[in-house]
């Protein structure tokens, strides 16, 4: 099952993407259960909860906090769910895509546009859960990891670790650069955790190597 997130001051609005949705659904090839929020804050005071969110179709002019904050501290937490905006009248800000919205909905659009638009989102959001992936807290907050990324997973005091191959690809590139740039110091480095008078053996040795190849 599916969870979508409405977040508009509008309950006619909600109402009426409630319709869109089942049109949308057709012959309930989805099934999903929406959650209704009447304003930024009551969205954002929510996210404490465990709960995950599929979908989230955020209005862009809510009173109190606007759409483009509300969405900056929802991505906090849901890095991954696919984002809709949704606005009568307001253009996209660069705001806007800093949290990288999936559609920005015009509510002006005809009930077949509203239709075509809701099909294509409903199939992002079931494209996105065929991926397998496993959702944990870190920091308060709900992270979902796909399993073609996790290298291991490792105990820890509390909870386990996960190592992801994005994360150990740029730590061995980051090393490798490093040990470039530093020439000489890289292999200091890689000595470091050596004893003492093991370090001054290697490196007189390195030095007497080096007198050897240099011409006379």
């Amino acid at each position: 099952m599916y969870h979508m997130a409405v977040c508009d001051d509008d309950k006619v609005f909600i109402s009426y993407i409630r319709k869109i949705f089942s049109k949308a659904n057709g012959t309930n090839q989805y099934q999903y259960k929406i959650y209704e929020f009447y304003s930024g804050e009551e969205l954002i005071s929510s996210l404490d909860t465990n709960k995950y969110f599929d979908l989230l179709i955020l209005d862009m002019e809510l009173g109190g906090i606007d759409g483009d904050e509300t969405a900056r501290k929802f991505r906090e937490k849901f890095k991954d769910t696919v984002l809709v905006f949704c606005s009568g009248m307001r253009a996209p800000t660069v705001k806007s895509f800093k949290v990288t919205p999936y559609r920005y909905l015009m509510k002006s659009y005809s009930d077949r546009q509203f239709v075509c638009e809701m099909k294509e989102i409903l199939s992002e959001v079931a494209k996105k859960s065929k991926e397998e992936y496993i959702i944990g807290h870190y920091r308060n907050n709900v992270i979902r990891v796909n399993i073609q990324d996790i290298l291991y997973v490792e105990n820890a005091k509390r909870g386990s670790k996960i190592m992801k191959r994005i994360f150990a690809i740029l730590l061995t590139a980051a090393m490798l650069i490093s040990a470039a740039g530093c020439g000489g110091a890289g292999r200091n480095q890689r000595d470091a955790h050596l004893p003492k008078r093991q370090r001054r053996c290697r490196s007189r040795r390195r030095r007497l190597n080096s007198s050897k190849r240099s011409p006379a």
